[in-house]
């Protein structure tokens, strides 16, 4: 891999590094115009400019779209929680608010955490948040820490915002201390 052009990395656009990390997880320049309202044309410029910037590949053909090569996996890891944090910041400016929210909070709850929380919780979230969503994953348990690591931040340190209110974090401590798991922080 050859040096990192400094001056063509401060000119990438927001939108360059959203198709980029388009094509790593479709894996398919057609699609990721579709998505982005562009000609696969552009899209095809913007991975020849990458990889002048970067001095890698970044993507090789396979039988139906493109594969990323281990440099353009790790700048996908880097780059999409950095893509995530602006959307956010861009989407509530002023702070995390639950009664105006409409995030998507992604969260592992094991089968018997469904069954036992999952619908309380949602009844929580109806009066406090009324437009915030869950998704809810059950993963296996040896993937959790990995997942929790790797590129799902907001399952660490999203659930309980450390800006909300403390009206938020006292209703979600009560939530906890009523399934005996108040001496979990919220903050």
């Amino acid at each position: 891999m050859q040096t990192v052009n400094a001056e063509m990395v401060e000119s990438l656009t927001l939108r360059e590094l959203r198709a980029f990390c388009l094509i790593c997880e479709c894996r398919n320049l057609s699609h990721v115009a579709l998505v982005m309202e562009i000609t696969q044309s552009s899209v095809s410029q913007m991975v020849q400019r990458w990889r002048e910037i970067v001095g890698d590949p970044l993507f090789v053909r396979a039988r139906y779209g493109v594969t990323p090569t281990e440099a353009a996996a790790n700048l996908h890891l880097k780059i999409q929680p950095l893509i995530n944090e602006m959307k956010l910041a861009i989407s509530e400016p002023s702070g995390f608010t639950p009664s105006k929210s409409d995030r998507v909070f992604r969260v592992h709850m094991s089968d018997i955490g469904q069954l036992v929380f999952l619908a309380e919780l949602n009844s929580f979230l109806n009066k406090v948040a009324p437009s915030v969503r869950l998704s809810v994953e059950n993963l296996p348990w040896n993937h959790v820490e990995g997942a929790l690591e790797e590129q799902m931040p907001e399952r660490a340190h999203h659930a309980a915002p450390r800006e909300a209110a403390p009206a938020w974090n006292a209703a979600v401590q009560g939530f906890l201390d009523r399934h005996g798991l108040g001496g979990q922080s919220t903050s």
